[in-house]
């Protein structure tokens, strides 16, 4: 079924279908009773034993009519978000998004903290704008008919034509960076304070030199940033610029620094960078858009130097604001008295923002935290005695040390050669092509282990081409178990 055909099966009723494009304005108290606050990565992986098995019925797994059950998207992988046919699954996915950061299952700034609850904030306003513009929407519906008509057309003709991105750039050399950067490698109870140095990056590789002038010559330092972890660390009051790249080698994850001077370097070397963990240089086509997503994530969490008033059709002020509303319990620790202050003073950077701009926007800086993506699993590996934990995402599973919440190692599907489920052992067999790992699930049945890495595989398959056709049997073959 179409999204647009399900648009059009939940509108016979309208009062369900406002309810489920439209958040309510303030959140219920019964919502945060059941609020699980996971602090350690053993409390986030004792969660993913609840899942369900998809392949039986909910009566099948004995679930009653009195039980209560959480729902909520399985894969961090979201295609074709379009806000004309998707307005129930944005606004699903939006509040997934909101609610996993008040529960805190995901970490992020002050900064961007604010700057979630401004984009919250913005919502609200929006969406109850919208159900006071309904019925004069109602009374002009030739004009939105027609609007329907040409936005219809208009996507009919993307997905015909497929994507009109194309680098327009020389594809005869791939581009690269080079200027002045700071580089360091942090050790623990030192302080050594970070190097200057002339950096090159090239195709995956980062050079370091001491002067442009030695480009041609053997580099000082390198990094390879293929299969790196590539995290952020922010703080625009405090221009901090930081890029942490956890590389991968023979004697385990070594981590080091960059530093960059301000906003515009830092998200061409960040863009570069995460580019080049995947395995693609700056010639791919997303590499400016990424620069431009960097570049807007950072706007966001910036103080308006010149407050821009909206006429809203409920009237704001810090009184009407409960932080605890728009925030995580451990940000109203800080400083509770000015977080209503500082949240109208970060609105005035998205007060402009329709509904599905601030939805989309607020999807779009959650995805960019560090975390976002990965659902965690307390195992043991064959042959090993202490336990690990194993994160799964839509590209890679990763290898943490449950105390120190440390990457120890990093695995892409690209290298993956074969997988299978030994369900005699309750174990799990991925074939990499570094080594072959036997992972026995502690925190979760080995089955819902196996439908997250086989459904995460599917998805690591898919291109982004809207030509491409949803292999529904590919999927269940992939996470029944059935087949390795």
């Amino acid at each position: 079924m179409s999204p647009l055909s399900i648009t059009r099966s939940l509108s016979f009723d309208e009062n369900l279908y406002n309810q489920l494009i439209h958040s309510p304005r303030t959140p219920s108290k019964e919502a945060f009773l059941y609020l699980r606050k996971l602090k350690t990565l053993q409390e986030k992986a004792a969660v993913n034993g609840g899942w369900l098995d998809s392949n039986k019925s909910l009566m099948e797994q004995g679930v009653l009519e009195s039980d209560l059950l959480h729902l909520k998207f399985k894969y961090y992988f979201f295609y074709d978000l379009n806000p004309k046919y998707d307005p129930v699954r944005i606004n699903q996915i939006y509040e997934q998004a909101k609610w996993s950061l008040i529960a805190e299952e995901l970490d992020c700034t002050d900064e961007e903290m604010i700057m979630f609850a401004a984009l919250q904030l913005q919502v609200e306003q929006q969406a109850q704008s919208a159900v006071l513009d309904s019925t004069d929407s109602a009374a002009k519906p030739a004009d939105n008919d027609h609007d329907d008509i040409d936005a219809a057309l208009n996507d009919l003709q993307v997905s015909l034509e497929g994507s009109s991105h194309h680098n327009t750039g020389d594809i005869t050399q791939v581009p690269e960076l080079q200027e002045y950067i700071k580089h360091f490698r942090p050790k623990k109870y030192t302080m050594k304070s970070a190097k200057r140095y002339y950096a090159l990056l090239r195709d995956t590789l980062i050079y370091f030199y001491k002067s442009p002038d030695e480009t041609n010559q053997n580099s000082i330092h390198h990094i390879n940033l293929r299969d790196c972890e590539i995290q952020p660390d922010v703080n625009l009051s405090g221009r901090k610029f930081i890029i942490k790249l956890f590389i991968p080698g023979a004697e385990g994850i070594a981590e080091e620094w960059l530093r960059c001077e301000d906003e515009d370097q830092y998200a061409r070397w960040m863009a570069a960078c995460r580019l080049g963990s995947k395995g693609h240089t700056m010639a791919d086509s997303s590499y400016n858009a990424e620069v431009k997503n960097i570049e807007q994530f950072l706007s966001l969490q910036k103080p308006s130097s010149t407050p821009t008033h909206i006429s809203t059709p409920i009237a704001v002020s810090e009184d009407s604001i409960e932080p605890s509303n728009y925030m995580a319990p451990r940000f109203l620790k800080k400083n509770k008295t000015k977080l209503a202050q500082k949240i109208l003073e970060a609105h005035s950077n998205v007060c402009a923002m329709s509904l599905s701009e601030a939805k989309l926007n607020y999807i779009k800086a959650w995805q960019a935290l560090p975390e976002y993506g990965l659902t965690y699993f307390l195992v043991k590996f064959r042959n090993s005695k202490k336990e690990e934990i194993v994160g799964i995402g839509y590209n890679r599973l990763i290898r943490l040390n449950p105390k120190t919440s440390e990457v120890t190692k990093t695995y892409r599907f690209s290298t993956m050669s074969s997988w299978s489920v030994h369900w005699e052992n309750r174990e799990v067999i991925v074939d990499f092509e570094e080594e072959k790992l036997a992972i026995k699930p502690l925190s979760a049945d080995c089955k819902v282990f196996h439908e997250f890495l086989g459904g995460y595989i599917y998805l690591s398959m898919r291109s982004q081409d809207k030509n491409q056709a949803l292999n529904e049997d590919m999927f269940y073959k992939l996470t029944s178990g059935t087949c390795g």
